[in-house]
């Protein structure tokens, strides 16, 4: 093959879960939140840009690795992201960067069709930070925290507009209040590895005959009251029903199983996946 890569693209989505599980990485200084990027300097090292290389960002965020590969040499790169936000909120990378930076909104599954309509046939290396942005999980109307100060609508469409319309036709709300017990316990099972997959399931159709589950915290709360020895768990019960459910809705694995598809016919020769 001619492409180098740095991911094994094996056992999706088992070895997934924990790539995707991890989120993003934050500090804090004087009170104020400041966004790390995951393995930025390991990225630009192994995607070795060159000038007048021609390089794809899959996954903008807060535009970290973007910038950081915009600034390793003069090269171009083509920015994917599903959720318009990440554009809007770093509008002054994109004024900085005019002429080398291109934004395309949409999903990285999507790469090769989107590329093509915008002249691009192969490129020199392409990057992907997998999972969410810290963007997403501290904005409560987006719906993909569970953390009590954060409640908001059951939403976890990382595609939604500006204003929550639009994106994904299923949000986790949709899920939760209309799937089966057995088909969420799989849900929960499968893309988040819940080991009390059956018991949340059944907690939460007991919980939703009751009353539609529409925030955040109402479903945190029936997931905590109704897990087995909550104490034990040194993360929150809900994180893993989270996640689970906010990969489904995505569909994470298949966006990602698409993209490293298209990676191996878009990259050229010597071309590099991080």
């Amino acid at each position: 093959r001619n492409v180098t890569a740095f991911v094994n693209r094996v056992d999706l989505p088992v070895k997934l879960n924990h790539i995707i599980s991890r989120g993003a990485k934050r500090r804090y200084e004087t009170h104020q939140e400041v966004h790390i990027s995951i393995l930025l300097k390991e990225t630009i090292h192994y995607l070795r840009p060159k000038p007048g290389g021609i390089y794809v960002d899959a996954t903008f965020g807060a535009g970290g690795h973007t910038r950081a590969l915009l600034e390793s040499c003069d090269c171009q790169v083509y920015a994917f992201d599903r959720d318009e936000r990440a554009f809007i909120q770093h509008q002054s990378l994109l004024h900085q960067y005019a002429g080398r930076l291109h934004t395309i909104h949409g999903k990285f599954g999507d790469m090769e069709e989107l590329l093509k309509l915008k002249g691009i046939q192969k490129v020199d290396g392409i990057m992907a930070d997998l999972g969410m942005s810290a963007l997403q999980l501290d904005d409560p109307q987006r719906g993909f925290s569970f953390r009590k100060t954060h409640n908001g609508p059951l939403d976890m469409r990382m595609d939604a507009g500006v204003d929550g319309i639009g994106g994904s036709d299923m949000t986790a709300a949709d899920i939760v209040n209309t799937v089966s017990m057995n088909q969420l316990s799989t849900i929960l099972s499968h893309y988040g590895e819940e080991k009390e997959a059956g018991i949340i399931a059944s907690a939460i159709c007991l919980a939703r005959k009751e009353k539609k589950i529409e925030t955040t915290t109402e479903l945190a709360h029936i997931i905590r009251k109704n897990t087995p020895n909550p104490h034990l768990f040194k993360k929150d019960p809900a994180t893993r029903t989270f996640q689970a459910l906010r990969i489904f809705v995505n569909q994470e694995f298949e966006e990602i199983d698409k993209m490293l598809a298209s990676s191996e016919k878009m990259l050229n020769v010597g071309g590099r996946l991080a």
